[in-house]
């Protein structure tokens, strides 16, 4: 150490003037003094040393690479090389459009401190900061990795501050599971890389990558974490909520912010109602894998297209919580989802009704413009008698006959009916005298449609069957029916009699949907009486407070001045129920539309403003909609029971669904009913449906759909549509009718429009649009079984209601971007026209056997493997059957009340083997507790070139009796590609354990040249859905 080096205060005295050397006394003291120095300056020097070194290493390291491998270390734009370089990252100009000119050093980010150590459910370690410079301040110098081996299915990675606590998505919001034994066999691998930090998750048997962030080093700061990840492959699926105009995403430098927002769904990038950080990627092997990051602050998702030789890269930019990752390794597109859902939830199952056609616009003035909506759509018959069209008088007679007799509450009243294009005869068992009443008017009635009600009406009064035509399941009441836009309020002036209206509804056999809005008005009611919901919300503290946790925040919606519920508080949802089930006195409605509940206002944050803070300004804005965070929203400083609102504001609509559910359970607590929200959340599917919002009457909007039934099944939402029609701007009739016929293929199927634009409903339409609605929806009412079937399937397994044929067919490369075409489950295969002035639609047929739903003829020529071109006049959307499958189906009726009574039927279709399986799920159709009672039916289906087996494996409670809703008779089979031999076909029907009866030749069709086989009017050969049954044919 150098002499002149001492201790700070003391002088130092030269060695020259000293006798004796270090022998002398004074000397010892020196030399003791001097180790002292030399100990401390040590402890100084060394660790400067250490640090020096580091940060000679830590000169931005910038290699020379293909520009497509950089990360963007500036994303908020205007990147400059002194603002750059700054931040210690790198500054290259980039030559083509796209890739940044600022981005990462290869030696940003994190190294492990000391070893990552195995734990019983996986891996932890300890990482610390290198030292670079800072990019948005407040940066966590150690972080901690949690890393868990659940299943072998699914691998949880979680970045953490272990010093301080910072937001996570509470288990009220979502309850996700508590670490434990690590899996003995996982699908997976993981590495690490020491310096700088980075992990790698593979699959197993093959070595592709599921996730690798090593392209782009781990930022984690207090309001700017960033990390990642290459992927498999470059087909990649979800994120949202956003319009995303194909489903496999375009990977050309694409940012998609996700934070919730009541923005209009017009395609241009903006983040929409949901926050759904989930996305699947397709392996080039035809495997998949999905990963959520669990987290409901406000973030980018950057897709970027990688190097050729490479692969391409998504990064995460989030401003607030925890790097909380789950990974499911499938290894199918279904499984995957399975895995999702069986993490966050699985879907709701909706009542049978709400698979119904619905009715809804904003603004029908008045009751009488309500009731006029109604009847006029109830004098079209859609869906059921316009199957009838361009019969005979006669069949127009037997089918309405045989209609009251499977709808009345009476059926003893007709037991036979017999008519000849000459002769009708009646027996009426209870009604002789009527006899002659009917012959007159039934001999008066022509064929048409007009008469043909006329007469069922009529005949319905003298039988007195309760009777009532109808043709919507489900009507709705837009914020109009409210008394000055308030909730839990109706205008009697306006709409007096509306609660009469809707006993009329249930009368019918239809529903009644309410809307509700989360803002509540702090406005007295019209008369001048305080508005109670207000006072008691007051009373009870319901409301979002402002920044000091004390003043209620005030902001503006439709009914004014208004308060925001905080539905993360438990006395909240008490209030909300309490309010639900007062107004249900009122108006008996069925179920809930939830709208605004991103939330939406129509101020920015407050009547207040909002503080200039870091909450409302963070240093970092990802790129949602609106110059500020709170734009059209609640400030982000305001405070709720779950936290600030600038953690917990994507949870905002959830939070509203999950009491809306708590609602419903008091309000109808034995039923299901209905829940449609606009705002979601991962696990909102276990509460409620959605809706695609605002769309447009365009052509783009109603292809723009088919991408998002898909995304929303992925997020764990099967129960989905778009606004039939769209709901902004006026259709043309072909559109609409277009539209009409793909809506009837939505798992929620309801036409809606805006008061500033022509009614819309599908009876102010020519007379050929009324038939061709009535054609599909008849379809649709047809093959409701099977949709409900694939309900419960998904409610029970997580699995997809509708899917695109790569999930089916996952090695076929050509079906990765097929979404102009879509299936219902495995098995149906719908292909609409999605432009306009067109008879065509080209279709995409996967190498198995397809056949027309409507004929049961095979698709022509080299089809398999093939896009194809098919007819598609105005009156048809093209449905194919899958070879393999079998469709439960019903005979359909004016609403699911009526056609749940009506008699069953099977539609084979034979694969290449000439087999063919499916199932058969039925309830009441509203229990809320019969899957978990075991209340319910279920069938399983099997056939073979001989052969239809109809398994029971679950009977109801107590088995079937007169009257029960599982009393029902199969009434027709259809058999698809079932090659017979010469002459007439012989059938055989009847229980398994029994004898079986030959099938009277009148009731057997078999066309050769097609191989369709056609079983009919099977009621009479006593053929229960509720008993193992069996067919053969030879």
């Amino acid at each position: 150490m150098p002499v002149e080096e001492s201790s700070p205060g003391r002088s130092v005295e030269d060695p020259r003037n000293e006798k004796g050397g270090f022998s002398s006394p004074r000397w010892r003291v020196v030399l003791v003094l001097s180790c002292v120095v030399v100990a401390a300056l040590l402890v100084i020097i060394v660790p400067t040393a250490v640090v020096l070194t580091r940060t000679d290493r830590l000169d931005p390291v910038c290699p020379a690479m293909d520009e497509r491998e950089r990360v963007d270390c500036h994303p908020e734009g205007k990147a400059a090389r002194d603002r750059c370089e700054a931040r210690g990252c790198c500054w290259s100009p980039a030559a083509t459009q796209g890739p940044p000119s600022c981005f990462y050093p290869t030696n940003h980010g994190y190294e492990v401190d000391g070893a990552v150590v195995k734990t019983a459910s996986g891996y932890r370690a300890r990482l610390r900061r290198l030292n670079t410079p800072t990019m948005y301040g407040g940066d966590v110098a150690t972080v901690e990795l949690l890393v868990e081996m659940q299943e072998e299915h699914r691998l949880h990675v979680k970045i953490l501050d272990p010093a301080e606590a910072r937001y996570e998505v509470p288990e009220a919001a979502l309850r996700v599971p508590r670490p434990g034994q690590a899996a003995d066999s996982p699908m997976y691998d993981v590495t690490f890389t020491h310096r700088p930090f980075s992990f790698k998750v593979t699959r197993r048997s093959t070595g592709a990558t599921i996730f690798d962030t090593s392209v782009g080093k781990l930022t984690f700061s207090d309001q700017f974490l960033s990390v990642s990840t290459r992927l498999a492959s470059s087909n990649l699926y979800g994120l949202g909520e956003h319009v995303h105009r194909r489903y496999r995403h375009d990977l050309n430098w694409k940012t998609w912010p996700i934070f919730a927002s009541g923005a209009n769904p017009f395609g241009n990038y903006e983040n929409l109602y949901g926050h759904h950080p989930f996305y699947m990627c397709l392996e080039d092997d035809g495997k998949a894998n999905g990963v959520m990051l669990l987290n409901s602050n406000a973030m980018d998702v950057t897709l970027q297209p990688g190097a050729p030789d490479s692969a391409p890269i998504v990064t995460y930019r989030v401003i607030g919580g925890v790097l909380d990752f789950y990974m499911f390794l499938g290894p199918s597109p279904e499984n995957v989802v399975q895995q999702y859902t069986e993490l966050i939830g699985r879907p709701v199952m909706p009542a049978y009704w709400g698979l119904g056609f619905q009715l809804c616009r904003w603004n029908y003035t008045n009751t009488a413009g309500l009731r006029e909506v109604i009847e006029r759509n109830r004098a079209t018959g859609i869906p059921y008698y316009g199957s009838l069209k361009g019969k005979s008088t006669t069949h127009y007679l037997t089918s309405l006959v045989h209609f009251l007799a499977s709808t009345t509450d009476k059926p003893g009243y007709i037991s036979t009916l017999v008519l000849t294009d000459f002769t009708r005869a009646f027996d009426c068992v209870h009604h002789p005298t009527a006899i002659n009443k009917l012959l007159a008017l039934g001999l008066s009635v022509g064929p048409s449609e007009l008469e043909v009600v006329q007469f069922a009406r009529v005949l319905g009064v003298i039988l007195q069957a309760d009777l009532k035509w109808s043709t919507h399941d489900v009507q709705y009441g837009d914020i109009d029916y409210m008394e000055d836009r308030k909730d839990f309020t109706y205008d009697a002036d306006l709409y007096q009699g509306l609660p009469d209206l809707v006993q009329d509804l249930h009368d019918h056999g239809q529903k009644y949907i309410i809307i509700l809005d989360p803002a509540i008005t702090n406005q007295d009611r019209r008369d001048g009486s305080p508005y109670q919901p207000y006072e008691d919300g007051l009373r009870d503290g319901v409301f979002v407070k402002a920044a000091d946790g004390e003043t209620n925040l005030i902001g503006e919606v439709w009914p004014g001045t208004t308060l925001f519920p905080d539905y993360t508080n438990p006395s909240t949802t008490e209030w909300w129920s309490e309010y639900c089930q007062r107004f249900h006195n009122v108006i008996p409605y069925d179920g809930l539309w939830i709208d605004m509940n991103e939330p939406k206002s129509f101020m920015n944050g407050s009547n207040n403003g909002c503080e200039s803070n870091r909450w409302n300004y963070p240093p970092f804005k990802p790129a949602i909609v609106g110059r500020i965070m709170y734009d059209l929203t609640l400030c982000m400083d305001a405070q709720q029971t779950w936290g600030k609102h600038y953690d917990v504001h994507s949870l905002y609509g959830h939070s509203m669904a999950i009491a809306t559910r708590s609602a419903m359970s008091r309000v109808l607590p034995a039923k299901r009913g209905v829940i449609i929200t606009r705002s979601s959340f991962p696990s909102t599917g276990s509460y409620a449906g959605h809706w695609l919002g605002s769309n447009k009457a365009a052509w783009e909007d109603m292809a723009w759909s088919i991408p998002a039934l898909f995304e929303l099944n992925l997020f764990g939402i099967p129960y989905i549509g778009a606004d039939i029609c769209g709901f902004l701007w006026e259709p043309t009739e072909e559109l609409c009718q277009r539209w009409m016929q793909l809506g009837a293929f939505y798992p929620f199927s309801r036409n809606h429009n805006h008061r500033e634009y022509k009614d819309q409903d599908p009876a102010v339409f020519s007379q050929s649009m009324i038939d061709s609605t009535r054609d599909v929806m008849m379809t649709r009412y047809t093959l409701l079984p099977y949709l409900y079937t694939l309900f419960y399937h998904a409610h029970v397994a997580g699995t997809t209601v509708v899917r695109p044929l790569l999930h089916e067919f996952p090695t076929d490369s050509n079906t990765w971007d097929v979404d102009r075409q879509f299936l219902w489950g495995s098995g149906l295969l719908i292909s609409p026209v999605l432009t306009p002035n067109t008879t065509t639609v080209s279709a995409y047929f996967p190498d198995t056997p397809w056949y027309d739903y409507y004929t049961g003829h095979e698709v022509e020529g080299d089809y398999r493997g093939q896009t194809v071109t098919l007819d598609a006049p105005l009156n048809k959307i093209n449905v194919h059957v899958r070879g393999g499958t079998i469709l439960p189906t019903q005979q359909p009726a004016n609403t699911t009340v009526y056609s749940r009574k009506n008699p069953m039927g099977l539609l084979v279709a034979m694969d290449d083997s000439s087999a063919a399986s499916g199932t058969l799920f039925w309830d009441d159709g509203e229990a809320v507790d019969a899957i978990e009672q075991r209340d319910y039916l279920l069938v399983n289906f099997s056939a073979s070139s001989t052969e239809l087996a109809c398994d029971v494996v679950a009977l109801p409670l107590g088995g079937p009796t007169a009257g029960h809703w599982a009393a029902l008779q199969y009434g027709t089979v259809s058999v698809y590609g079932l090659a017979l031999g010469t002459g007439t076909p012989t059938v055989r029907a009847g229980r398994v354990n029994g004898p079986l009866q030959t099938v009277a030749a009148s009731r057997v069709q078999y066309d050769r040249d097609n191989q369709v086989l056609l079983l009919t009017d099977l009621q009479a050969m006593d053929l229960p859905i509720t008993e193992s049954l069996r067919f053969s044919w030879t």
